[in-house]
C-alpha cells in the first residue's frame, strides 16, 4: 500500500499488485461507510439487499491482511533478495525511503484529520458524531502519531482508526532489516550483531502491544511471509489461474461460511489470516515467474492511476466520511445511522463515497502522486544517503 520498490508496470505482476492495492483499499473504505451511514444491522434494499450489501462489506480485515503481504513483498522482499545475495545493503539509504514515502502522505493525513476532526465537531450534531474521538485529537496524540507510536503509546488521532496498522508497517519496516543485519555486507560482524539484539529487543518491546486481534509481532509473520515468498526460486503452480481461484474462494467462502463466533479469540483469527498470507503470497510468487498475459481487464491503465492514490485513500478516508457524515446530518439530518427503509439512504452513501474520493485525488495529487518528486528535493537538502553511510 505505501510502498514505491514496484515492477516495472507492464508485468504481469505488477498489473495485479495495482488492481490488488486499490481493491482492498476500496473494500476498507466500504466497511467503514457502512459502519457510519447504517444503522447496526439494518437490511437495506430487502432481504437479497441485506444479504448482498453485509456480504459486500465483510473484506476490510481481509484487505489489510493483503495490505501486509504486498508490503511485505515490494519492501522486505527487496532488501532480503540483497541480503542473500551479499549485496551491501544501504541502511541510511533504505530508512531514508521509507520514511520518506510514508511521512509524505502522513503529515498532510494526520494534520488533515486534526483540522476536519475540529470542524465537524463544531457542527450541531459534531458532539454526538465525535463523542469518542474528541479526547484523542490533541496536540501530545498529534505528534504521536507523526512517530508511529499510535495503538503502541497513544491512540490514533481523532477518528482515523486506519492509521495503526502505518504504526504496524513503520515498525516492520525498522525490524526488518535490523534483524537481517548478519547477514548484510557492510561494518563489522559485531556491530551487524548489534542491530540484530536491538531488533530483538523491539520485537519483546512491542510484543504485547496490539490493535483489537492484530498484535504487532504475531503480525509481523504475516508481513514476512511476503518478503520470504520473493526469494522463493520457483513457484509451486505454472499459471496464476488456479492460485487466484484458491485465494478469491477462501475469501469468498470465509465470508459466507464463517460466523463472528469462530474468530473469537486472536488465535483462531490469526490462523485464518495466515492462510490468507500464504494464499496471497502462492498469487504473488506465480506471477512473478509467469510469462503470459493477464487479461485484459487487469491490463487498463485505470488500475495504476488508482494504485497510486490508494495509500491516500487509506489514509485520510475515515475523517472525510465523519465530516461529511457530521455536515448532512447538521444540515438535513440524514448521513448518519440511518435507517434500513429510508429512500435517500443510497444517494447519501453514494454521494458521501463520491465526496471521498475526489478529496483524496485532490490531497494524492499535492502528496502521494509527486513522492519522486518530493523525495528528489528532501536529498537535496543535505548529503544523499550513501555519503552520509561513507562518512
Amino acid at each position: 500500500m505505501t510502498d514505491s520498490h514496484r515492477p516495472p508496470d507492464d508485468t504481469p505482476l505488477s498489473q495485479a499488485l495495482n488492481a490488488m492495492r486499490w481493491m482492498a483499499a476500496l473494500a476498507v473504505v466500504v466497511t467503514h461507510l457502512d459502519n457510519r451511514i447504517f444503522e447496526p444491522h439494518a437490511a437495506p434494499g430487502g432481504l437479497s439487499g441485506y444479504y448482498l450489501w453485509l456480504f459486500s462489506v465483510g473484506f476490510a480485515h481481509k484487505a489489510v491482511i493483503l495490505f501486509f503481504v504486498m508490503s511485505g513483498w515490494l519492501v522486505g522482499g527487496k532488501i532480503l533478495k540483497e541480503a542473500i545475495s551479499g549485496g551491501n545493503v544501504d541502511l541510511p539509504r533504505y530508512f531514508f525511503d521509507r520514511l520518506s514515502r510514508l511521512w509524505i502522505v502522513l503529515l498532510p493525513a494526520v494534520a488533515l484529520t486534526y483540522v476536519l476532526d475540529g470542524l465537524g465537531y463544531g457542527l450541531a450534531a459534531g458532539p454526538a458524531i465525535y463523542e469518542n474521538a474528541e479526547p484523542n485529537r490533541t496536540p501530545a496524540v498529534l505528534a504521536c502519531n507523526v512517530l508511529f507510536l499510535q495503538t503502541v503509546t497513544c491512540p490514533e488521532i481523532g477518528t482515523n482508526g486506519a492509521l495503526w496498522s502505518l504504526a504496524n508497517e513503520f515498525w516492520y519496516y525498522v525490524l526488518w532489516p535490523l534483524l537481517l543485519a548478519p547477514l548484510m555486507r557492510f561494518k563489522g560482524a559485531r556491530f551487524r550483531w548489534g542491530l540484530f539484539l536491538v531488533g530483538g529487543a523491539l520485537c519483546a518491546a512491542l510484543l504485547f502491544q496490539r490493535f483489537g486481534t492484530y498484535n504487532v509481532v504475531p503480525y509481523f509473520t504475516i508481513w514476512a511471509i511476503g518478503a520470504f515468498a520473493r526469494v522463493l526460486p520457483v513457484p509451486m503452480m505454472r499459471s496464476p489461474a488456479i492460485p487466484a481461484g484458491l485465494l478469491v474462494a477462501f475469501l469468498v467462502g470465509t465470508r459466507v461460511l464463517v460466523r463472528s463466533e469462530m474468530l473469537d479469540t486472536p488465535l483462531r483469527t490469526f490462523l485464518f489470516d495466515l492462510v490468507t498470507a500464504l494464499l496471497t503470497a502462492n498469487v504473488l510468487v506465480t506471477l512473478n515467474h509467469w510469462k503470459g498475459t493477464l487479461p485484459r481487464i487487469f491490463r487498463l491503465r485505470v488500475h495504476q492511476f488508482l494504485a497510486e492514490r490508494s495509500y491516500s485513500l487509506y489514509a485520510i478516508h475515515t475523517p472525510l466520511i465523519m465530516f461529511a457524515c457530521a455536515l448532512l446530518q447538521s444540515q438535513f439530518g440524514l448521513g448518519w445511522k440511518m435507517e434500513q427503509d429510508d429512500p435517500r439512504v443510497w444517494a447519501v452513501l453514494a454521494g458521501v463515497l463520491m465526496f471521498v474520493v475526489l478529496s483524496t485525488w485532490a490531497f494524492a495529487a499535492m502528496t502521494e502522486v509527486r513522492t519522486a518528486q518530493i523525495k528528489r528535493s528532501l536529498r537535496g537538502m543535505w548529503p544523499a544517503p550513501r555519503e552520509i553511510a561513507r562518512a
